[in-house]
């Protein structure tokens, strides 16, 4: 029998190894530059390139967002005159407007909810661009833009029914507000009116929910990850002084480099060098990646090549538009890398969507996220990909970056340039000054990443070497905040209006200039004459990494390493404090050398272990008091890195004992099924005075050992859910040809997990062991979506389950080997560890020590269970499976069949409710098309007759789920220690399905007449569903000369979201 402290520390890693599914990262060579594909690969670059002018920034807009995101419900029970909003933005002062900043210099185009009333608008237009209406209000919908608009009334809300066609979603799921704006606080995820509750948030436009951003240790060190940075390939031809080329380069703690930029030719839509230098230069970059630990990828795009008047200035969008367009551009990409010798491609599209920078809106959204799919699916684990996300919600939100995910190795948010001199063409910003990366404004601008229900680990967060400043319009007044009158001047090299270098800004302030830190923007600033630059160094970057660690970010990215001061590194800045020479994070302890601090280790003695652990009912206080985890988390933090930390410690402890010494050989302990042997007794910790280490060898080899078996077990039970289960019920639910989407795999392994631990890891047993860790066990919330098979693109069904279930367990097991990797340091960053199996206090800085928290893995290790724990997630799986396979492929709805009394509920697949008092019912609908019949399903027989599933608490468990979340498709709660016993039915939504409540009819091949008093049927209490049956029935009334029948009233939807 497992005991409870055991079963909950290892459900606490081994329910972890799913999150790790999407951390994979492309296994990626160095290839020589090849000849082979030399003839379809363009070598010179089109004349057309000439017309596209480069920036020395990233992003170097001509003009700000047209329209920013409102923050603002409007109410009428306040407000302030236009005249004064211009009047307060002429003179820079505190606005009641709120429309204008305030002398913090913070942009109102943050999501951030604002309380001082609604735009007037009487003699002139609505600074946001929406109408203005009869009472000289700005707003959206007839009461602002219908009879008595007097400016701007044809304008359209960014989202919700009186959007474009009354179909714009609020992008990255952020809430669509009653008064068409999307946002992320109350004002739009609940309801603008709160008293009232006469303003709630548009439903299937967006969320409707408020979401938490991700939590780690402030300064954990997370964004050590990755460090990416770019290089300006014209730097040596545009820049007037200190340039780089790729040989003078300091590459030190850097893990990737991005040659920027290539272009895509208009036309052919292939990869183009975007000037005759860069062939030469390509192979001088690339041959930095020789020696094997820094990878070399090509960047594509950059902000200029989607400028208006450009030849591209629509390319990408007609690029991602078809099939072939992006096939063509796929292949070109391979060929050039490997042309090149490139091991990656970074897609830098600015911006998607948006129509002034050549987007198609909505449609991008969608052709971006096939062509990430598409590129995926063609590359393979060969080559990585990687996407710019845009730090302006403005145009994040035609990202559907949730979709991408899966896809790319990890994404770039570029968190500057979110102001410039620019900002003077829009009336709600105005000519204040405002730091292009306010940490301030940064927080605001991550908040859609979140509510996308991104993995933060996949994200890098952007650095700039570079400032932006401005020209002050009175000298008097040099800070954020005050008025401009355009932008600084050019430096002497960048030779740009508007933005510096960082060693340009170094040099003036060698030469006198005062720097300012401005702490709350967590950004610096010089002034001068009147001159005024926002920038950043090592010391705001080291505070900016160690922001963004506190938000579980995976990596930094760099614009641009050619900016670097000679004979330096510009790896991002330390966030380490102690003295120099020493790379010490901040452990409470005095500025030590690295040497000092393991000297004072060895010298330490630690407690005595004893043999009898397994007896020891407080595994908590043992733990603590053996001072293992206080001792091996300083002495990790006195490494360069944790690489196999527990092979050298161990080693190290016992090399100078006589007898003692360690064969390292025989503690790889680097993937399952390797020799992991401490070779050491506690006796023999004791007599080193390091007694209390044993502990923690131990731990670890119990790690080892269950981590190994779960491989296994994994590897068994999923491969018969493959071979065996899938093709019985594709043959018993009679499912072929082209599925319309994919299964959600990964959802339902979720789940099936959830169930499989109820009885074996509840939290309230283990409360007292493991105060305050009860929520850091629950299982990846937010599942990764697999998407919708591409229609010129038919997967047959039985193979796509078999490969999405096959992969799933083919990643899990790969990622089984970097969990063990992560905690025994072999090339997996400690940062990659879950955030769910960092169950020991916060306080201390090494994941890998937080792993074994409260001596959970302290004992004698047991995996007899391990089993019956996995059968029976297969067991589970198997039911969900089947579900959604006929929910998705058989299309399949439960219904409440009001039409049916109890001694009629006798169809094999009714089941009478006896505490409803209700018949339930399975329906199919497939393919849905008005020539489709809607009617019984004997295929789902298979379920209740074959397959052993409950049929009524399976009903049950579906409407209970509708019910519950007023009329949509729900999903589980997958909360370790939610339940208590093994029942699937138990688990809210794990056989989430649409449901219809009413009564059955005959008209056009079956249809339902609908009740009014059930979720997801508002106002359609006698109408005929679906809409298209309906409409076909009084066409099919019309035609008949004999009819005497009313024409019927038809429900007011066909095909809703979660009707699909």
């Amino acid at each position: 029998m497992v005991s409870p402290l055991s079963s909950f520390a290892f459900w606490a890693v081994a329910l972890c190894f799913l999150c790790f599914v999407t951390l994979s990262n492309a296994d990626t060579h160095h290839h020589p530059h090849g000849r082979i594909n030399r003839r379809s690969v363009i070598t010179k670059a089109p004349e057309w390139t000439k017309k596209i002018v480069m920036s020395p920034g990233h992003q170097n807009p001509a003009e700000a967002p047209p329209n920013p995101t409102e923050d603002l419900e409007l109410s009428v029970d306040s407000g302030v005159s236009l005249d004064q909003y211009y009047k307060d933005a002429q003179n820079a002062t505190e606005s009641s407007a709120g429309v204008t900043p305030n002398k913090s210099g913070l942009s109102r185009r943050s999501l951030d909810k604002r309380d001082d009333g609604p735009l007037y608008c009487k003699g002139r237009k609505c600074p946001d661009e929406s109408c203005c209406g009869p009472k000289g209000i700005c707003g959206y919908g007839p009461d602002f833009c219908g009879d008595g608009c007097t400016s701007n009334c044809d304008a359209k809300a960014m989202c919700g029914e009186y959007s474009e066609e009354g179909e714009m979603p609020c992008g990255m799921n952020l809430c669509c507000s009653a008064t068409g704006w999307c946002g992320t606080t109350s004002a739009f995820c609940d309801n603008a009116d709160p008293l009232h509750k006469t303003l709630p948030c548009q439903a299937g436009y967006g969320g409707c929910n408020i979401v938490s951003s991700p939590s780690c240790a402030k300064g954990g060190g997370s964004t050590s990850g990755r460090t990416i940075g770019y290089y300006q390939s014209w730097n040596v031809r545009a820049r007037k002084c200190d340039t780089k080329t790729p040989k003078q380069l300091d590459t030190t703690g850097f893990t990737h480099l991005f040659y920027s930029f290539a272009f895509i030719d208009p036309v052919s839509f292939k990869l183009v060098p975007a000037h005759n230098d860069d062939v030469k230069q390509m192979r001088e970059f690339t041959d930095l990646s020789k020696g094997g630990k820094l990878k070399t990828w090509i960047a594509i795009g950059g902000y200029d090549m989607s400028n208006e008047k450009t030849p591209t200035h629509t390319t990408w969008s007609d690029m991602v538009s078809t099939k072939a367009n992006r096939a063509a551009f796929i292949a070109s990409v391979r060929d050039y890398m490997d042309e090149y010798g490139f091991t990656g491609v970074d897609l830098d599209w600015e911006y998607p969507g948006e129509p002034k920078r050549g987007g198609r809106k909505l449609a991008d959204t969608r052709n971006l996220s096939m062509l990430l799919k598409e590129m995926r699916a063609a590359y393979g684990s060969k080559y990585g990909i990687s996407l710019t996300l845009a730090p302006d919600y403005w145009y994040l939100r035609w990202f559907d970056a949730k979709a991408m995910e899966p896809y790319v190795d990890f994404f770039g948010f570029m968190a500057y340039d979110l102001h410039g001199s620019w900002d003077s063409d829009v009336l709600t910003l105005g000519k204040i000054i405002r730091g292009q990366a306010d940490i301030r404004e940064i927080h605001n601008n991550t908040i859609p990443l979140w509510f996308a229900g991104l993995d933060p680990k996949k994200i890098n967060f952007g650095l700039a070497m570079y400032g932006r400043g401005y020209t002050v319009a009175d000298k008097n007044c040099k800070s954020l905040g005050c008025s401009f009158a355009g932008p600084s001047k050019k430096g002497k090299c960048t030779d740009a209006d508007g933005v510096m270098s960082l060693g340009e800004i170094k040099n003036l302030i060698k030469d006198g200039v005062e720097s300012t830190y401005l702490k709350d923007s967590m950004m610096k600033q010089i002034a001068w004459d009147d001159q005024w630059i926002g920038y950043d160094d090592e010391e705001t970057f080291a505070a900016k990494k160690a922001w963004a660690d506190s938000f579980c970010f995976g990596g930094t990215m760099i614009w641009s390493i050619d900016f670097q001061a000679s004979g330096s590194s510009s790896g991002g800045g330390s966030g380490n404090t102690g003295d120099e020479g020493s790379d010490l994070p901040d452990i409470n302890i005095p500025p030590l050398t690295k040497k000092q601090v393991v000297k004072e280790l060895m010298d330490k003695k630690l407690p005595n272990c004893n043999d009898d652990y397994d007896d020891v009912e407080d595994k908590g206080k043992l733990w603590f008091d053996s001072g293992a985890e206080q001792w091996v988390d300083k002495y990790i933090s006195t490494l360069d890195d944790h690489t196999e930390w527990a092979k050298d410690l161990l080693y190290l402890l016992f090399k100078d004992v006589k007898g003692k010494s360690i064969d390292k050989s025989e503690f790889s302990c680097d993937a399952p099924g390797a020799v992991c042997d401490y070779q050491r007794t506690c006796e023999d910790f004791n007599d080193i005075g390091k007694g209390g280490l044993f502990y923690m060898f131990l731990s670890l080899k119990n790690y080892f050992l269950w981590m190994t078996q779960l491989s296994i077990e994994l590897d068994q039970q999923m491969s018969t859910i493959s071979d065996s289960s899938v093709p019985k019920m594709r043959t018993a639910l009679r499912i072929s040809g082209s599925p319309p989407a994919e299964l959600n795999i990964l959802s339902i392994l979720s789940a099936a997990f959830t169930i499989a631990s109820g009885p074996t890891a509840p939290l309230a047993p283990v409360a007292g062991y493991f105060a305050g860790t009860a929520g850091l066990l629950s299982m990846f919330g937010a599942t990764v979506g697999s998407g919708t098979v591409s229609p010129d693109g038919p997967i047959d069904a039985e193979g796509s389950a078999r490969y999405l279930i096959g992969n799933t367990r083919d990643e899990g097991i790969k990622n089984i080997k970097k969990l063990i990797a992560a905690v025994f340091g072999y090339q997996v960053a400690q940062a990659d560890i879950p955030k769910s199996m960092l169950v020991g206090d916060e306080k201390y800085k090494n994941p890998v020590v937080r792993v074994f928290g409260w001596g959970g893995w302290v004992r004698s290790v047991n995996i007899k269970g391990m089993g019956e724990f996995v059968a029976n997630i297969r067991s589970n799986m198997d039911k969900a499976l089947l579900w959604q396979m006929a929910r998705t492929w058989r299309g399949l709805y439960v219904v409440v069949r009001d039409d049916l009394p109890q001694p009629k509920c006798t169809n094999p697949n009714n089941a009478w409710d006896e505490d409803g008092k209700r018949c339930l019912d399975v329906l199919a609908w497939y393919p849905k098309k008005v020539t489709q019949t809607l009617g019984g399903n004997k295929d789902i027989e298979f379920a209740w007759n074959d397959w052993g599933m409950d049929k009524l608490a399976t009903l049950r468990n579906t409407v209970r789920c509708w019910e519950d979340n007023k009329g949509h498709i729900g999903t589980p709660n997958t909360d370790i220690g939610s339940l208590k016993n093994k029942n699937p039915y138990d688990l809210p939504c794990f056989f989430a399905m649409p449901v219809l409540k009413g009564n059955y009819s005959d008209v056009s091949k079956g249809s339902i007449w609908l009740a009014g008093n059930f979720p997801g049927q508002d106002n359609q209490a006698g109408k005929l569903w679906p809409k298209s049956k309906c409409e076909q029935g009084n066409r099919d009334l019309k035609q008949n000369p004999f009819n005497t029948k009313k024409p019927y009233l038809c429900a007011d939807f066909d095909l809703t979201k979660d009707l699909q």
